[in-house]
C-alpha cells in the first residue's frame, strides 16, 4: 500500500515524463524510494497546456549560392613604355557570395609581373593557383575592390608590336592602351569597339572587350617615307637580289601587267627599296607589309620608292599594279617594264596572255630577253593567269625590251539570250477548252523583253517571271507578247537559268464524237529553244490511240500496242469534273459570270429568269494591272511528248487522235466473253483426253496458271489482258467441273455386268 508521499512523487513523474521534458524522459521512479515532491495543480496543468501547445516550425535552412564569388568588371590602363613592355594598372571589381569561409579568386595570368596589389586600400598579398595564375584570397563575403599594378613583355616583329595575358572573365572588360606614337594602328581581335584618340605626344586607343579569357593587343608602326639623299654615304650599304615575276594581259585598249617583286637581304639590313619603271606606265597600287610608297625621278628615271617600318635583314616581296594605254592604230605593242637599279642584281619573268578580240605575236624587237616554255615560269605567275599563258619570257638584264605584234578582230554576234527548256503543260475539258502554262527556262545578259506569238485566238490569263507576276505587253506592229526578263545571275562566269511563265487558253471543238482528233499549237519564242517538253492532260473520258506533229512521245508514253492494250491511269484519282466547274466560272453563261455568253453554252443557272446583260467583251480582264496567280490543275490522263531544237519563231503543233472511254469498256467486256467460251473449250478439250486419276492435277494447275496470269496483268495496269485471263480461267474451270460432275465412277458396276436374280431368290450360279 503506498503512501501519500509516494503518490506524489509518482503524479509528478509521470506527469514530468508525459511531457518529454530533456532528460526526464529515461527517468525510473523506482530509482527514488525515499523521495518527497510536492506539486501544486495549477503547475501541472500549466505544463500540460504549454507542452500541447504545437511547436514553433523551424526557419528553413538557406540554400548555398550557386557560386561562390564573381569579377563583375575589369578596368585596365595600358601604357607603352617601350616597345619591350606594357605598364598596365587593374582594377577588379569582385563579389563574394560565399557566406563562410575562404575563397581564391584568380586575376591575371602568370606571365605578367607584378608590382603591387591593394585590396579595398590596403595592401595584400597575391598567391599563385595550381595553373599558376595569380590569385586572390578572400574570407569575408561582400564586394571588395582590388587595385593592381604589374608590367607585360612586348613581342615586336616585321614593324607590329603585340602584347597578351590571360585574365579572369567578366561582364564588362575595357582597357585604355596609350602609345607614343601618333600614327599608330591598333589591332584587338577579341575587342568589340576600338576607340582612337590621338595627339601631338601619342595614340591613345579606347578597347572594350567581350566576355573572353585572353587579352591580345598588337599595333603597326608608322612608316616614314624620307627624300632619299643620293649622296649620303651608307654606313652598311646592304647588297640585295631580287626576282621580277610579271604577268601581262594584253586587250585592245591597254597592256595590263602584275608584278611580284622579291627581295633577298644577302648583306646588310634595309628600310627602303627602290623600283625602276617606263615612264609612259601608270602605277595603279604597291602593296607589301607595312609598306608606304611614292613616285620620284631617280637619275632621270622613273622610280617607286619604297620605305618600310621595320628593318629587313633576310627576305621581303612587294605585289606592283600598272599599266601603259595602247594605239589603237599601232600595230606593234612594247610591255611597260618594271625593273630595280644597277646595283641590285635582278632576274625576271614575263607571261603574256590576250583578252578580248586581239591576238599577239612575238615582234622583231626583243633584246635582254630569251623566249622558255610557260611552264618554267614561276608559280606566282600561272596562279594569276586566267586566260592560256600565249609567251613567256625570262631576262636577267635591266634593260630588257619585249615588243608584240597585236592583230585585232573583229567581234561576231552571238546569243545574249538563251531559252534552255520549254515546258508546256496543256488541260483539255470535254467542252474543249484547252488551259496552257508555258514556262521558259531563260539564260538573259542585255534582254528587256522575251517575245512570244501565242496561236490564234488565244487570252492571256497571266504571266509571271521567277515566280512573280508581271505586266505583258504587245508589241506596236504586230501580235507578238512581250514578257519583261531579269538578268541572270552569274557564278563563275556562267549566267544561271530563271523561269518566264505564261498562262492562256484556247477554244477548241467540244469532245462528241466516239473519234475525235485534238489539234494543239504551242507558242512561237522568238529565241532558239533547245528542248521543248510538252505533257497533255486528256479528259478521264478520253484516251489517246495516236499522236503526230512536230514532237515525239517520251519514253514512257510511246504509243505501242501494248500501250494500246493498257489502261491510261489518270495522275490523280480525281476525275475532270472540277476542273470543269471551275473553267465554267469563266466562259459558261451564269449568274455568276455574265461574260460566259461569247461560248454560247446552256446555262447552269435553274432560278427565275435573270435580265440579260449587253456585254460584247468579257470584263474579268484589265489591262495595266499585275496579273493574279494561277495555279493549273493538273488532272485528266497524261501524256507527254518532247523535241529538240526549235528555231527561233517556230510554233509547234501536235495532233491527239483519242476515242471515247466507253469503247474500252465494251471490248473489255467482249474480251472476258471470249476468254471465257475459249477456256471452255480448253477446258472440255483437256479434261476428255486425260486419265481420270490425274485430270485433277492438270486442271488445278491450269486454273492456278491462269488466275496468277490475269492477276499479274491486273496489277502491271493491263485490264485487257486481265479481263482476257480471267475468262479463260473461269470458262476452263466451269468446264472441267461440268466434266468432273459427269464422269462415270470406277467402284459401281454398270447394270449389264450386275448379277442377276435366281427364281429361288438367291443368286444365279
Amino acid at each position: 500500500m503506498s503512501t501519500p508521499n509516494t503518490t506524489r512523487i509518482h503524479a509528478a513523474a509521470l506527469t514530468i515524463w508525459l511531457l518529454g521534458l530533456p532528460g526526464m524522459a529515461d527517468t525510473s521512479l523506482l530509482d527514488l524510494p525515499s523521495a518527497t515532491m510536492q506539486v501544486n495543480w495549477s503547475d501541472i496543468k500549466a505544463l500540460i497546456e504549454q507542452a500541447q501547445r504545437p511547436k514553433a516550425e523551424s526557419q528553413e535552412k538557406e540554400e548555398p549560392p550557386p557560386i561562390e564569388w564573381t569579377v563583375s568588371s575589369a578596368r585596365y590602363d595600358a601604357v607603352a613604355e617601350s616597345n619591350a613592355s606594357i605598364r598596365v594598372k587593374a582594377q577588379f571589381e569582385i563579389m563574394v557570395w560565399k557566406p563562410g569561409g575562404w575563397v581564391q579568386v584568380p586575376v591575371v595570368g602568370g606571365f605578367v609581373a607584378p608590382v603591387s596589389a591593394a585590396l579595398d586600400g590596403q595592401e595584400t598579398v597575391l598567391i599563385r593557383d595550381e595553373d599558376g595564375a595569380l590569385a586572390l584570397l578572400l574570407g569575408e563575403s561582400g564586394p571588395h575592390i582590388l587595385d593592381m599594378e604589374f608590367f607585360v613583355a612586348c613581342k615586336s616583329e616585321a614593324g607590329r608590336v603585340s602584347f597578351s595575358f590571360t585574365c579572369a572573365p567578366t561582364a564588362v572588360t575595357t582597357m585604355s592602351l596609350a602609345i607614343p606614337v601618333r600614327d599608330a594602328q591598333v589591332r584587338a581581335p577579341s575587342a568589340a569597339n576600338v576607340g582612337e584618340q590621338r595627339s601631338e605626344d601619342g595614340f591613345i586607343a579606347d578597347l572594350a572587350f567581350l566576355s573572353t579569357e585572353t587579352i591580345e593587343v598588337s599595333w603597326a608602326l608608322p612608316s616614314v617615307l624620307g627624300r632619299l639623299k643620293q649622296d649620303a654615304p651608307q654606313p652598311q650599304p646592304p647588297l640585295l637580289t631580287s626576282m621580277v615575276s610579271t604577268l601581262a594581259t594584253v586587250t585592245e585598249h591597254n597592256a595590263h601587267c602584275e608584278s611580284h617583286v622579291h627581295f633577298d637581304v644577302l648583306r646588310g639590313e634595309t628600310k627602303s627599296f627602290r623600283l625602276l619603271h617606263s615612264p609612259e606606265a601608270s602605277i595603279l597600287s604597291v602593296e607589301g607589309q607595312g609598306a608606304v610608297w611614292r613616285r620620284e625621278d631617280v637619275d632621270g628615271q622613273a622610280a617607286i620608292v619604297v620605305q618600310v617600318n621595320h628593318d629587313v635583314s633576310d627576305g621581303y616581296d612587294l605585289d606592283v599594279r600598272y599599266e601603259s594605254p595602247i594605239n589603237r592604230e599601232a600595230a606593234t605593242v612594247t610591255l611597260p617594264r618594271l625593273y630595280t637599279p644597277r646595283d641590285v642584281r635582278q632576274t625576271g619573268f614575263t607571261g603574256i596572255t590576250a583578252l578580248g578580240a586581239v591576238e599577239i605575236e612575238p615582234g622583231s624587237e626583243i633584246a635582254g630577253a630569251h623566249r622558255i616554255d610557260a611552264s618554267e615560269l614561276p608559280v606566282s605567275v600561272r596562279s594569276l593567269a586566267l586566260n592560256p599563258l600565249l609567251l613567256a619570257y625570262k631576262h636577267t638584264e635591266a634593260d630588257y625590251l619585249l615588243a608584240l605584234d597585236i592583230h585585232r578582230l573583229e567581234d561576231v554576234p552571238v546569243r545574249a539570250i538563251a531559252v534552255d527548256e520549254v515546258n508546256l503543260t496543256t488541260v483539255v475539258s470535254e467542252e474543249g477548252l484547252a488551259v496552257t502554262k508555258a514556262v521558259f527556262q531563260v539564260r538573259n545578259s542585255i534582254k528587256q523583253f522575251l517575245p512570244v506569238d501565242l496561236p490564234e485566238g488565244a487570252e492571256v490569263w497571266g504571266a509571271e517571271v521567277n515566280g512573280k507576276p508581271v505586266k505583258p505587253a504587245r508589241d506596236t506592229g504586230g501580235e507578238a507578247l512581250l514578257l519583261p526578263l531579269l538578268k541572270s545571275i552569274e557564278t563563275n562566269r556562267q549566267l544561271g537559268a530563271f523561269p518566264v511563265s505564261v498562262v492562256y487558253t484556247q477554244q477548241l471543238e467540244a469532245l462528241e464524237e466516239r473519234l475525235a482528233r485534238i489539234e494543239l499549237k504551242g507558242p512561237a519564242v522568238g529565241v532558239l529553244a533547245d528542248r521543248v517538253v510538252w505533257e497533255v492532260f486528256l479528259p478521264e473520258s478520253r484516251r489517246l490511240y495516236d499522236s503526230g506533229g512536230d514532237l515525239g512521245p517520251v519514253e514512257g508514253s510511246r504509243l505501242t500496242v501494248a500501250r494500246l492494250m493498257r489502261d491510261s491511269r489518270s495522275m490523280q484519282n480525281e476525275t475532270l469534273y472540277a476542273l470543269r466547274e471551275g473553267i465554267a466560272r469563266f466562259y459558261v453563261q451564269d449568274i455568276n459570270n455574265p461574260a460566259g455568253a461569247l461560248v454560247g453554252r446552256d446555262s447552269r443557272y435553274t432560278g427565275p429568269p435573270l435580265t440579260a446583260v449587253a456585254a460584247s467583251k468579257p470584263n474579268f480582264a484589265v489591262a495595266g494591272v499585275l496579273p493574279i496567280h494561277f495555279d493549273l490543275p493538273t488532272e485528266g490522263v497524261s501524256q507527254r511528248f518532247r523535241t529538240t531544237f526549235v528555231a527561233q519563231g517556230e510554233a509547234v503543233a501536235l495532233s491527239l487522235a483519242t476515242y471515247d472511254a466507253r469503247l474500252l469498256r465494251v471490248g473489255l467486256m467482249a474480251l472476258a466473253l471470249a476468254g471465257l467460251m475459249a477456256g471452255a473449250v480448253v477446258g472440255r478439250m483437256v479434261c476428255r483426253n486425260i486419265p481420270t486419276s490425274g485430270w485433277a492435277m492438270v486442271v488445278s494447275a491450269g486454273l492456278a496458271v491462269s488466275g496468277v496470269i490475269a492477276s499479274l496483268y491486273l496489277r502491271a495496269g493491263y485490264p485487257l489482258w486481265a479481263y482476257a485471263g480471267l475468262g479463260l480461267a473461269l470458262g476452263f474451270g466451269g468446264m472441267a467441273l461440268r466434266q468432273w460432275r459427269t464422269r462415270p465412277t470406277p467402284d459401281a458396276p454398270s447394270h449389264a455386268e450386275s448379277p442377276q436374280a435366281g427364281a429361288d431368290g438367291g443368286p444365279q450360279q
